[in-house]
């Protein structure tokens, strides 16, 4: 039960007052009776009294009985309203860091089309000349959309932490997954960067290193290292999605559960070297291990699955390409 205290009622309260009333007259004619050694009639009034106080401290249990139930039910039922106005907190998080993800993710697919047209329209006759149209503004402002929604869930998430003691693992895992998302979008800015053109002001543009007017034009030998930033910046979001997708699965599980009597299944990954975050508890020891504890080389298991990821799509998209 809570620990927190029982609020008593006026009619508890006056209850408790006359037992202890009863309590008091039975023990002053006791004792006037016992002075005057009227046995029999002690007896006869301990009987009746006796009766009488049973009956009361029945009624009194009954009533706190009820009480403490009424006390329960209340509480059980403004939990699940917690439990309710929590779920629907951090689905609204939930539903921004998926949006800015899906945002970010159509952004710099069609940022790698329009690199591509580049470097197979070579002819400068054709007519019109293919060209970068996303600027580099678009680009930046778009990833920290995605960064600014993932480190608010997190923060949700904090306040929160009392709902689940285990929910602690999600924002270990968002933390991680939010250093690679920030490592591989330097990689990938830096690769693309003298190809987008810039809307910002003169100065800022000197500051950058960039004239608007001479921006680089792509080329088939710079594709390998665009891709390969490109690869691993796209795979280091959809983590970050996979592990929110994982939090909008076990917040309905630990919040509504309960309510619904039903739980939604866990996601299942097609390749094993994704993880799939859970708050159950014989899950949670080996997560922990997964995204902090670092090797000789200062990386996670995590960080290591991560490169091993990248290099395998990179490889996979490379063949696919030969092959057409």
């Amino acid at each position: 039960m809570d620990k927190q205290k029982l609020r008593y009622t006026k009619c508890d309260l006056f209850l408790l007052f006359l037992t202890g009333l009863l309590a008091g007259i039975l023990a002053g004619i006791l004792i006037i009776m016992l002075s005057v050694k009227e046995i029999d009639k002690i007896v006869t009034l301990l009987v009746g009294i006796s009766a009488l106080l049973v009956s009361v401290v029945m009624v009194i249990y009954q009533m706190e009985r009820q009480h403490k139930d009424n006390y329960l039910l209340q509480l059980s039922n403004h939990k699940e309203e917690l439990k309710l106005k929590v779920y629907k907190e951090i689905s609204e998080y939930v539903s921004c860091a998926m949006q800015s993800y899906e945002e970010n993710q159509i952004l710099i697919n069609s940022l790698m089309l329009q690199y591509h047209n580049c470097v197979i329209c070579q002819d400068a006759n054709s007519n019109p000349s293919p060209k970068i149209y996303t600027k580099y503004t678009e680009l930046s402002d778009a990833h920290s959309r995605m960064l600014r929604s993932l480190a608010q869930l997190m923060n949700k998430l904090a306040e929160y932490e009392i709902v689940d003691k285990n929910i602690e693992i999600f924002r270990t895992a968002l933390a991680s997954a939010f250093q690679l998302i920030s490592e591989a979008y330097l990689e990938f800015q830096r690769q693309i960067f003298a190809y987008l053109p810039h809307d910002d002001s003169k100065e800022r543009q000197e500051q950058l290193g960039v004239n608007i007017k001479h921006v680089k034009s792509p080329i088939q030998q710079d594709l390998e290292a665009i891709e390969h930033s490109f690869n691993s910046y796209t795979e280091a979001n959809l983590e970050g999605y996979c592990f929110v997708s994982d939090l909008s699965r076990e917040a309905q599980n630990i919040l509504l559960g309960n309510l619904f009597n039903n739980q939604v299944p866990p996601r299942e990954p097609s390749d094993s070297h994704y993880v799939v975050v859970t708050t159950k508890p014989e899950e949670i020891e080996r997560l922990k291990f997964y995204f902090t504890e670092k090797d000789d080389d200062s990386l996670t298991q995590h960080q290591r699955d991560f490169m091993a990821r990248s290099k395998k799509v990179g490889k996979t998209r490379g063949e696919s390409t030969i092959g057409g």
